[in-house]
């Protein structure tokens, strides 16, 4: 819609809901990833943060124990 403040180059296309575990996964894997802008990384890092799940927070955890 209109009001949505994300865009994009092609179509985005409703998948419906994610499971908490998959969108941890998929965070991580942007994250973790250096073929991925740091910018975008940061991005996704924030958002992860933002869903307040156990599996988020104990992957948060992680990283920041192990650095």
């Amino acid at each position: 819609s209109s009001a949505c403040p994300v865009t994009a180059e092609g179509t985005i296309q409703d998948h419906g809901t994610v499971s908490a575990s998959d969108s941890v996964d998929w965070f991580r894997s942007v994250i973790e990833s250096r073929d991925v802008e740091q910018d975008v990384r940061e991005k996704a890092l924030f958002a992860l943060v933002q869903t307040e799940s156990d599996a988020a927070f104990r992957y948060l955890d992680r990283l920041l124990t192990e650095r």
